[in-house]
């Protein structure tokens, strides 16, 4: 394809406890469901017509770009190596087996989750130092320079990357955005995109008491660096080039990437959730049996759509799921900035909350119809279970 052709799919270079879990979530609801292809849990798909798909995610290398007809809008996260190994090593401790042998370890090998499941072992048993120094290759895999793997498209075993072609994967990104400033990020691609805006962003997969590199004694600390060098070295030019582009981008008349062609989710005035969600901070979506798609409210405690403007005298506003329904007597509901009345009704296994729309409120039509709902507080399954 002609370099000037438009890059109409998204491809994200899902690094592992990069913020990865939290920007692919918010970024796959402003897609269609039929047009996402989230490549981490199996069997794999038929991986013969990629360019199908709108968006596609995963914990995939650089070279899967190869796959594509036509180049897609590549986005990947980085973050600082050393709080990314200690969250990953957290992280690993409770996985259960059976969760490892459900995940797609693309392009691993035959014995992936053998090798998975020997690292959650030794990530239970031993601090960080100790792995690296019993068993070197699997701590390399997994606690190695797992960024700089990624953006070179060298074997996800690790071993035999380099940072100079590290920096070519960086160079050849359409946008790379930094964990340690995540909000600010994703406003910048959405603006890149000439998307509605993300943010807040509900965060997702936060590791809960993970181990923090004040914890660590100089000597693992050192030994970190020292494994985690060339991935160090290419955060730190990460963040010059995030700096540089940022300053460009800025004072910039229309920061918007002219090689990219993914239209932001369009306007409707009703809404499924297998649609593209024009709003923000709903949690990616999420599938009971064959019931229709939905997603959670996040730990934001709010979450917003736009719906296509009309003189609708009832707002309906049909809630699948409720891990608490205590938590529905806190909601709140408002119509481009102005809080309306609702009533709360069981119907066909869901909870409907109704509210009437004054016709004076259209009296001043604005485009779209933004419509807000609140709580005091959220849970998701995960949460509990």
């Amino acid at each position: 394809m002609p370099a000037e052709d438009p890059k109409t799919s998204l491809l994200f270079l899902h690094i592992p406890k990069t913020g990865g879990a939290t920007v692919t979530g918010v970024l796959s609801t402003r897609f269609a469901e039929a047009d996402c292809l989230p490549l981490y849990q199996g069997p794999a798909p038929d991986l013969g017509d990629l360019d199908r798909f709108r968006y596609i995610t995963g914990h995939l290398t650089a070279s899967f770009t190869e796959r594509f007809r036509r180049p897609p809008f590549v986005v990947t996260f980085l973050r600082d190596p050393i709080d990314r190994v200690l969250s990953s090593y957290s992280f690993l401790q409770p996985m259960s087996p059976e969760y490892v042998r459900s995940l797609l370890l693309f392009e691993r090998g035959e014995d992936a989750h053998d090798r998975l499941l020997r690292c959650v072992e030794l990530s239970r048993e031993l601090p960080i130092d100790e792995i690296i120094r019993r068993e070197p290759e699997i701590a390399t895999e997994y606690f190695g320079n797992r960024q700089a793997r990624v953006l070179s498209g060298s074997d996800p075993r690790g071993g035999d990357e380099s940072l100079d072609r590290a920096l070519e994967g960086l160079a050849r990104c359409d946008f790379v955005g930094l964990t340690d400033r995540l909000d600010e990020s994703v406003q910048w691609l959405t603006r890149r995109l000439g998307w509605r805006d993300l943010t807040p962003l509900p965060r997702t997969n936060v590791t809960s008491g993970r181990v923090h590199r004040e914890q660590l004694s100089s000597r693992a600390l050192d030994a970190l660096r020292e494994f985690t060098s060339i991935d160090g070295e290419l955060h730190r030019h990460a963040v010059a080039d995030y700096e540089r582009r940022i300053s460009k981008w800025s004072s910039a008349e229309d920061p918007r990437d002219a090689a990219a062609d993914i239209p932001d989710a369009p306007v409707v005035d009703d809404l499924r959730f297998d649609q593209p969600i024009p709003g923000a901070s709903w949690v990616a979506r999420e599938r009971v049996g064959a019931e229709p798609s939905f997603a959670w409210i996040g730990d934001t405690r709010t979450a917003w759509v736009d719906l296509e403007e009309s003189a609708a005298e009832s707002l309906r506003i049909e809630i699948a799921h409720s891990i608490d329904r205590s938590i529905l007597e806190s909601l709140r509901v408002s119509v481009n900035g102005t809080a309306v009345p609702h009533e709360l009704s069981a119907s066909d296994d869901v909870i409907v909350a109704t509210a009437r729309l004054r016709r004076r409120r259209l009296r001043r039509r604005a485009r779209v119809t933004r419509v807000t709902l609140e709580v005091d507080r959220t849970a998701r399954p995960s949460d509990v279970h």
